[in-house]
């Protein structure tokens, strides 16, 4: 292929990421627009792992003299570089983060993670049945059934006889 040396596009790709979870980690920027890099961040690298990811995973699963003969790169040497840096990412996030959880705390502004607490729920409840509830599609899963679509939340249960209500 190409005889000019080139830096891997899913590594630059994550070095473009790692900027965003720089202004995060940034005491120069505002508080609200810290949180916002941080999510920003988190939604780049979940995409990053549903698209670019899954493709290096499918490419390594071919045969390595297909591989040799069209690309200038190992894809499992990539997802393993790949692994490492975002683990060493991830760390400096959850630190970011919790950074952040806490100058909120200081501004009165409180992130409830794992519970609701009594006075939110009606409102909640008002919420959910006036602005998400009309989206909500209820599908009944079977063999095929193909239900799965890209970018969009699925909430999954079993029922079994006498949950109806």
């Amino acid at each position: 292929m190409s005889k000019i040396p080139l830096y891997n596009r899913d590594l630059s790709w994550l070095s473009f990421n790692y900027r965003v979870l720089m202004e995060a980690r940034s005491n120069t920027v505002p508080l609200l627009e810290r949180l916002r890099f941080l999510a920003i961040y988190s939604s780049n690298l979940d995409e990053f792992f549903r698209v670019r990811v899954a493709s290096l995973r499918r490419l390594s699963e071919l045969s390595k003299k297909k591989i040799e003969k069209h690309l200038d790169f190992d894809p499992l040497d990539t997802l393993e570089i790949i692994h490492d840096t975002v683990d060493n990412q991830l760390k400096e996030y959850g630190e970011t983060l919790q950074e952040v959880i806490e100058a909120l705390k200081k501004e009165g502004i409180f992130i409830h993670r794992h519970s609701i607490q009594e006075v939110h729920k009606q409102e909640l409840d008002r919420y959910f049945k006036t602005k998400v509830l009309g989206f909500l599609r209820p599908l009944e899963l079977g063999e095929d059934i193909p239900f799965i679509e890209n970018k969009a939340l699925y909430f999954a249960f079993w029922m079994k006889k006498g949950d109806e209500k």
